[in-house]
């Protein structure tokens, strides 16, 4: 009589289902570790960007503050801002790219206005320019008109403080203090809570 050996058949089918059993489970551990780590890999690239932008606005919001211009004696000229709850606004005219506008005279003085909007918890940053040689100046207090261009998305804060020279303030009135402050410090808060800020200093006194 043949005697056949069962290993010579191949596999028998409960050690087929185990081994389909354990590829499953190795094939949804990798795939669980692949998109964790796609995950945390966006997060943190998202985190990088958010820093970049922000500080790419602290920049531009430097070079305008550097070169930003009052005269008692020139109506025209403005530098305003005020803290209100947990973020601040900032109206001035500074010499930056000018906007050109039929009808109004060109100039290289710009009028430059920060204020950030809330919708649904999630705080944005605008920036509006106009002409301060033609248009009205009731823009100096943004009042939710959302005209400016967005330049920071989602954030917890945007404050400013003032320097007089010896202490600190989060308002100040170029017309009540016939002067510009000595320095200006803009602070973004993130939406993780961290504070990323810049100072400026006012050079055309």
């Amino acid at each position: 009589m043949l005697l056949i050996n069962w290993r010579d058949r191949g596999f028998a089918l409960i050690e087929l289902l185990i081994a389909v059993a354990i590829t499953s489970i190795l094939l949804t551990a990798l795939y669980a570790a692949f998109f964790s780590i796609y995950r945390v890999t966006e997060a943190v690239e998202g985190k990088i960007e958010r820093h970049l932008d922000t500080g790419s606005f602290l920049d531009q919001f430097v070079r305008e503050v550097n070169g930003a211009y009052f005269k008692t004696a020139n109506s025209m000229t403005i530098f305003t801002g005020e803290k209100k709850g947990l973020t601040s606004f900032l109206s001035f005219t500074a010499f930056t790219r000018p906007v050109l506008k039929e009808g109004l005279p060109a100039s290289d003085l710009t009028a430059v206005s920060y204020f950030v909007e809330e919708e649904n918890g999630v705080g944005a940053l605008y920036r509006e320019t106009w002409n301060p040689y033609g248009e009205e100046k009731s823009k100096l207090v943004p009042a939710g008109s959302k005209q400016g261009i967005e330049v920071l998305k989602g954030i917890k804060g945007f404050e400013v403080g003032f320097f007089n020279g010896k202490d600190w303030a989060f308002a100040w009135d170029a017309s009540l203090e016939k002067r510009l402050p000595e320095a200006v410090r803009a602070a973004v808060i993130t939406d993780e809570g961290k504070e990323i800020a810049a100072i400026a200093v006012p050079r055309m006194k």
